[in-house]
């Protein structure tokens, strides 16, 4: 049996409202199925979540929806970074004239 795209599917999975993805999973792969082109379901999935997130989903638009996830991805990113930049500043030998860690060549 023919396996839709991957990516498309996951992307139609994920974005679009928990109302309507099953129905839109089932048609597209349905249609899939009986012989429709790989093009023709990510066109499908492209216009479905398109329109899904412009018109119907409440709350807000599908660019509304990723901007908000982008925007939590580059938050969680940044606290990691800064995370690790306080822990090497802090826990790193300090080569102050006195330390007895450091060893400087002369």
């Amino acid at each position: 049996m023919r396996r839709p795209p991957r990516l498309a599917s996951w992307l139609v999975e994920h974005l679009a409202s928990r109302y309507q993805r099953e129905a839109l999973l089932g048609d597209l792969f349905e249609e899939y199925r009986c012989g429709r082109s790989r093009a023709w379901y990510w066109r499908q999935a492209a216009l479905a979540l398109w329109y899904a997130g412009i018109r119907l989903v409440p709350g807000g638009s599908l660019l509304r929806r990723l901007t908000k996830r982008l925007l939590a991805l580059l938050a969680l990113a940044a606290l990691g970074i800064g995370t690790l930049t306080w822990a090497a500043t802090t826990y790193a030998p300090s080569c102050t004239p006195h330390a007895s860690s450091c060893h400087k060549a002369h």
